[in-house]
């Protein structure tokens, strides 16, 4: 995930912590429940946790 432009990951997880909650999620939704990370990992691993993907 090199490519991707960590000044725009914080907001944008940000956005994705307000706009679509985990509590309000399933797995047959496009956001699936969060996976969890180590509390260390980059920003884009965080990211892509929280919307519910693997990396």
């Amino acid at each position: 995930m090199d490519d991707l432009d960590p000044v725009l990951s914080d907001p944008a997880l940000e956005w994705f912590r307000v706009n679509v909650p985990a509590d309000q999620r399933s797995e047959g939704g496009p956001f699936g429940p969060v996976v969890e990370v180590d509390e260390s990992a980059d920003i884009h691993t965080r990211l892509a946790g929280f919307v519910g993907r693997r990396v």
